[in-house]
């Protein structure tokens, strides 16, 4: 027996318990190691073969589990793990095809300066296009005249056809044909902020002008929607002279709210920004979700009015509002105020672009031109915020608006 526990001791080492115990066996008779060493075998022969077995990496169990764990920690049981980590964080929570399973989805902006070339127009717009195809956006909205600034006095010359939706391509309009190619391309529904669309008439003189059209484009490159701007632009004053009713006619009638990414979208172009019965109107009577004013402001009217009617337009009517604008300065010498704006139904302004700060500046730096950037949207907040406060209920008036003459 003495010699068996020799052998083990030999190959595990020895613990301070075990040297105090050897150390107490000296002078002992043989007789007394003897009998201590059967009582010590008996209490170490769990703790020897389980020491033994580890070292060697036998498969034989140990007789009896440990009499304490081992210090580190244990295993978690499973119990203790989630359910389903992958629901726990998705991280393609931005993708537009899991928009509807994470009640989420991005948009891209983008704040033009646009240039008297449709063809130079048209390769910024796929570029930017592009950009938030690869980004997961599900939508990208443009600002006013996004493919085309035309130079003074050849504005109705540039003007294009378009088709009442809902339409399919392949259109008269080489314009309207090059967008909705660049939608199917890039999977991306396109809210065109607008054209010039020709076959209008001066009601009084039969001279042809044209109308500023709003588009909107599915990611098949079918055209969905489309509304003709109601209020047309004037400004005297001794910085800014400007008259929209010279080369366009207003559009007599609401477009119906267009089913989109972003839930059913609004359409209205800017100076319709500043009449506030016709936002009204497209959230009550047409109940939309998100209300667009895609822009061309100019800067003095743009320092003063931009942000406080967007964010008005948003709390009061409780949706989204996406301003796509243009800014800087353009080939016909005129400036665009930018500073192309999202709002919540809060009126928490998440995107800012950047644009003129004051009427001295003659021009704004490059990297406000030509961009494209990203909001993430939380589809549920309108249901949220319109619960919490209930204004439909409080509205005592006829919201049908008559827009004919």
């Amino acid at each position: 027996m003495l010699i068996r526990l020799s052998r083990v001791s030999s190959r595990v080492p020895k613990s301070p318990s075990r040297l105090y115990s050897l150390k107490a066996m000296q002078g002992m008779t043989d007789e007394e190691r003897n009998a201590a060493a059967r009582a010590k075998w008996s209490a170490n022969t769990v703790e020897v073969e389980d020491r033994f077995a580890n070292r060697f990496q036998s498969t034989k169990p140990p007789a009896a589990p440990p009499a304490a764990p081992p210090p580190a920690a244990p295993t978690a049981p499973p119990t203790a793990l989630p359910a389903d980590p992958l629901t726990k964080q998705n991280p393609d929570a931005h993708n537009k095809n899991a928009a509807s399973k994470t009640s989420t989805t991005k948009i891209a902006v983008a704040q033009l300066c646009s240039t008297a070339s449709k063809a130079s127009n048209l390769v910024t717009i796929f570029k930017l296009a592009a950009s938030a195809s690869s980004n997961n956006c599900s939508m990208l909205f443009l600002p006013e005249v996004a493919t085309l600034l035309p130079p003074k006095g050849t504005t109705i010359d540039n003007a294009e056809p378009i088709p009442p939706p809902p339409s399919s391509p392949p259109f008269e309009s080489t314009t309207l044909q090059t967008l909705s190619e660049i939608a199917k391309r890039n999977s991306l529904h396109i809210s065109v902020g607008s054209m010039h669309e020709s076959g209008a008439v001066d009601a009084d003189t039969d001279e042809p002008r044209v109308w500023n059209t709003s588009l909107v484009i599915d990611d098949k490159g079918d055209l969905i929607g489309k509304y003709r701007k109601v209020h047309l632009f004037s400004i005297d004053t001794e910085m800014t002279k400007l008259s929209e009713a010279s080369t366009t006619v207003g559009g007599t009638s609401l477009s119906p709210s267009i089913p989109t990414p972003l839930g059913p979208l609004g359409l209205a172009i800017c100076y319709d920004l500043r009449f506030p019965y016709l936002s009204t109107s497209l959230r009550h009577s047409k109940n939309s979700s998100c209300l667009i004013y895609p822009s061309a402001f100019t800067v003095e009217t743009g320092l003063r009015d931009w942000e406080v009617l967007l964010r008005s337009r948003a709390i009061e009517n409780q949706c989204w509002v996406v301003a796509a604008a243009q800014v800087g300065r353009h080939d016909n010498g005129r400036k665009s105020y930018g500073h192309s704006l999202v709002v919540n139904p809060l009126g928490q302004v998440l995107l800012d672009m950047g644009g003129y700060t004051s009427m001295e500046e003659e021009d704004v730096d490059d990297s406000f031109k030509n961009i494209v950037k990203y909001v993430d949207v939380d589809l549920d907040l309108v249901r949220r915020v319109r619960e919490e406060v209930l204004q439909v209920e409080r509205h005592q008036v006829d919201l049908e608006v008559n827009l004919t003459k």
